[in-house]
């Protein structure tokens, strides 16, 4: 009789184990959308943070993105475009006041802050000869010179100008430019970072309301109409086991979206919400000015004076 309830209680132990291990390993179902990653890639590729979306994006915005790299390689960030990672991972970008890099993985949280330095290019242009100064000025303004957007006196002279001068066609030849004007020292940047620990369970509420939020199926430039001028931006990046997703927003005023809350709550848990605020009240409350008391003036008559006339002298 001890043996059998010996056997018995071992039985129960073991289906509890194998539920607990069943459990945790259940696949995440993630919805439809995102971006499938690329088959082959080069080692060049790896500076385009976003791979996916590289003949998606217009020319003009394909080249910006892929020169965007010289931010995330100053926090040491790597490309979660181009293939699968063990683990599920969330990066949201946040700049603005602070700037900050949170990654959400299933066991903690990262949080990277901005401390001081530079992540971009400082142009020199005195690195430049005559003739790349003035192609360089050609390019910052007008880039891609084939755009069909141009107004048509603007595409008669850029015609013009890229039939005898055939490389400015080439974005290979502006980021040479860039390069070649370009001042970016690593060594000068400085950021904090941070780990914090979460459950499972908090990881994934995270993930549900992210996926639940309509992420997956979100433009790459999800912005608002009328944003402000002065504007902060936030951008949120998944790898998966199966696809990538990106999306590119603007924190915009009363803006209470699934998704916006989404990554607020990802902010929560990373115990940066007391500064970083995607939901906020776009109403301005103006207050009647006091009335300006003026103090009256006795003025005084002023009387001309009557000309003096001279006597004639005899």
């Amino acid at each position: 009789m001890h043996l059998l309830s010996t056997k018995i209680q071992f039985f129960i132990i073991f289906i509890n184990l194998f539920v607990f291990i069943s459990c945790n390993n259940t696949e995440i179902v993630y919805p439809e959308g995102g971006y499938n990653y690329p088959n082959h890639f080069e080692d060049k590729d790896t500076t385009f943070y976003f791979y996916p979306l590289k003949d998606i994006l217009s020319t003009k915005d394909s080249f910006e993105t892929a020169n965007s790299y010289s931010f995330l390689h100053g926090f040491d960030e790597y490309n979660l475009s181009l293939r699968p990672h063990d683990k599920p991972i969330l990066r949201l970008t946040y700049y603005g006041g602070p700037t900050a890099i949170i990654t959400l993985l299933p066991e903690e949280i990262i949080v990277k802050e901005f401390i001081k330095g530079s992540w971009g290019y400082v142009g020199d242009t005195t690195k430049l000869s005559d003739k790349e100064k003035f192609h360089f000025d050609i390019l910052e303004r007008f880039f891609p010179l084939n755009d069909t957007s141009h107004k048509k006196w603007k595409k008669i002279y850029l015609d013009s100008l890229s039939a005898t001068n055939p490389e400015l066609l080439n974005p290979n030849y502006y980021k040479y430019l860039l390069e070649k004007t370009g001042v970016f020292s690593k060594s000068e940047f400085e950021y904090s970072s941070k780990k914090i620990s979460i459950s499972k369970k908090a990881f994934d509420n995270i993930l549900d309301q992210i996926n639940k939020s309509g992420f997956w199926q979100l433009p790459f430039d999800n912005w608002c109409d009328n944003y402000p001028t002065d504007v902060s931006g936030f951008l949120l990046e998944a790898n998966t086991p199966k696809k990538y997703n990106v999306v590119n927003s603007v924190s915009c005023p009363d803006d209470s979206t699934k998704y916006t809350r989404a990554c607020q709550e990802l902010i929560k848990y990373a115990q940066m919400d007391s500064v970083i605020k995607l939901i906020w009240d776009g109403s301005v409350t103006t207050e009647t000015p006091a009335p300006i008391k003026v103090r009256e003036l006795k003025l005084t008559e002023v009387k001309e004076e009557p000309v003096k006339r001279k006597k004639k002298t005899k």
